[in-house]
């Protein structure tokens, strides 16, 4: 599936989280900031994961975060596309 086309079909929790997680982690661009999760936003992180688009953190002393992968940002980007 292409990132088109998976930007297609998220929910409305998918998409706000993949927002959330900016790129520029570690100072670089191919690589996202995290974004605390909670509650049911667990859920949202977990269908995330398993289509590839990010990982998160769970039980972490900091707090949790969600991350978004390199296919992540490039979903993120077309839906910031959109946005504008």
């Amino acid at each position: 599936m292409t990132p088109t086309e998976i930007a297609s079909r998220l929910t409305a929790a998918q998409r706000a989280l993949i927002m959330a997680s900016e790129p520029g982690g570690w100072g670089r661009e191919d690589c996202a900031c995290g974004a605390e999760i909670r509650g049911s936003q667990y859920r949202t992180a977990q269908v995330l994961e398993r289509l590839e688009l990010g990982s998160y953190t769970h039980g972490a002393p900091y707090g949790d975060l969600y991350f978004n992968t390199s296919l992540g940002l490039a979903v993120r980007s077309l839906l910031q596309e959109k946005q504008q």
